[in-house]
């Protein structure tokens, strides 16, 4: 009788939550469609007169950042609320910065909104002639860069999935705090890295120096280093594949290679391999 009453019991609180589950689920779709009604997209161009510097801060969206064969800025922005972005003119730079409300509105579990909010991506379009500075900070979401020519490229990632293909650039300075980090096809004449977590891919890569600390999670560079590399870690992983033979390089004093690397482990895991 007591496992009949048990099953009983049981079967009435599965019952329960598969029908408090589809109220949630159709809740959350009426919540979407009302949003997805309220989301306005707009579309601005900027001059690029004066402008050297483009500086972006997300705090938690998808962000897609491309050249073209164009004469201005193209901005394809939305508004869904408090959710948008800032875009201005300070002296030299061009800024795109999302609104500070949104971290308050993201984590208030409003889903819904969110999930409207971020679907549709935010799109920047810059000029392919034009070399420029560029600072990006993004602290959650999706950023995907395609063939952007720069001069000086910082980026700071503190959460958030990032891939970039087809970049060039005099300098390129990457911080990753956390999250996931690729990187296909780099031309830079200096590349600097820093892992403090997270994980970090460098592929097709042609650098005259390069400079990868790792303090924890993993980082991997494949590619071509001209004159000089340096590499520690003090906890993790680094793999370096150097792709134009051993003969090329002279690592921690042995070999007669012109590019000189030099690395240093504390701990974990430090592996040089060549093609």
């Amino acid at each position: 009788m007591k496992i009949k009453n048990f099953l009983i019991a049981g079967s009435i609180f599965l019952i329960l939550g598969i029908v408090l589950a589809l109220i949630s689920i159709s809740t959350i779709a009426i919540s979407e469609s009302k949003y997805e009604k309220k989301l306005i997209i707009s579309e601005s161009t900027y001059s690029t007169s004066d402008i050297t510097k483009l500086n972006i801060e997300i705090d938690a969206d998808t962000v897609t950042l491309i050249s073209e064969d164009r004469t201005d800025f193209y901005i394809q922005n939305k508004e869904l609320e408090d959710l948008t972005y800032k875009v201005e003119k300070i002296d030299d730079t061009l800024s795109i910065i999302q609104n500070r409300d949104h971290v308050n509105s993201f984590f208030s579990l409003n889903w819904a909104k969110n999930k409207v909010f971020t679907k549709t991506p935010l799109i920047i379009k810059v000029p392919s002639s034009l070399e420029l500075d560029y600072s990006i900070q993004i602290n959650g979401g999706i950023l995907n860069i395609n063939q952007i020519n720069g001069k000086n490229i910082d980026l700071n990632v503190n959460a958030g999935t990032i891939s970039i293909n087809e970049l060039s650039s005099s300098k390129l300075s990457l911080n990753l705090n956390a999250g996931a980090l690729e990187l296909n096809s780099i031309v830079s004449s200096d590349i600097d890295v820093k892992v403090n977590a997270g994980a970090a891919t460098l592929k097709n890569v042609s650098a005259s120096t390069v400079d990868i600390d790792v303090s924890a999670g993993a980082c991997s560079y494949e590619g071509i280093i001209q004159s000089r590399g340096n590499f520690s870690i003090a906890a993790g992983a680094l793999a370096i594949t150097l792709t134009d033979g051993r003969e090329n390089y002279t690592v921690n004093g042995s070999g007669s290679g012109s590019s000189t690397i030099t690395t240093s482990k504390s701990a974990g895991s430090l592996e040089i391999t060549y093609k």
